[in-house]
C-alpha cells in the first residue's frame, strides 16, 4: 500500500497546491472539511497552461 494522499482545502492558494504536489502525485480536495475530489499534477498543469492564475 502507498502513503495516504495529501489534503488541500478548496480555498487555498494555487501556490499551496503546487507545494503539495511537489512531493505527491495527487491530493484530496476538501470543501468544508469533507473530501470532494482529487486533483493531480496533470490537472494543475492543465489549469496553469490555460492561464488559470491571474494576478
Amino acid at each position: 500500500m502507498s502513503a495516504p494522499l495529501s489534503q488541500v482545502g478548496s480555498g487555498e492558494p494555487v501556490g499551496d497546491l503546487m507545494s503539495v504536489l511537489g512531493s505527491a502525485d495527487a491530493a484530496i480536495v476538501l470543501v468544508e472539511g469533507r473530501p470532494k475530489g482529487v486533483v493531480s499534477r496533470q490537472d494543475l498543469l492543465a489549469f496553469l497552461a490555460k492561464g488559470g492564475v491571474k494576478q
